[in-house]
């Protein structure tokens, strides 16, 4: 997997009653996979992420499956084709969920 994050600071912060957020960057180098790429990378700081919002990049919207714990990348209007082959950097993420 070639998920890259970046992240703005080592550890989410805490807001209160057990919920954190993180922002950072993250970027994209592999093939994309329907059904969307791993969020792992961003999700494996909390016990229980909620939501993950991005912004567009580069002509490419994300959108967190939080069901799949997946990054679906929609062009168009439309899912990335399998098998597309991404190179996209400094897509900014803000992360909330449990720690």
């Amino acid at each position: 997997m070639a998920i890259t994050v970046t992240k703005d600071y080592p550890h989410p912060k805490k807001l209160g009653k057990g919920v954190s957020m993180l922002c950072g960057v993250f970027s994209v180098a592999e093939d994309y996979a329907t059904g969307g790429l791993a969020a792992t990378p961003i999700s494996k700081y909390f016990k229980d992420v909620k939501r993950i919002l991005f912004d567009s990049t580069d002509g490419y919207n994300f959108e967190f499956d939080n069901a799949t714990n997946k990054i679906l990348i929609h062009a168009g209007g439309f899912e990335v084709a399998d098998g597309t082959t991404l190179t996209i950097t400094g897509i900014s993420f803000f992360a909330i969920g449990y720690r």
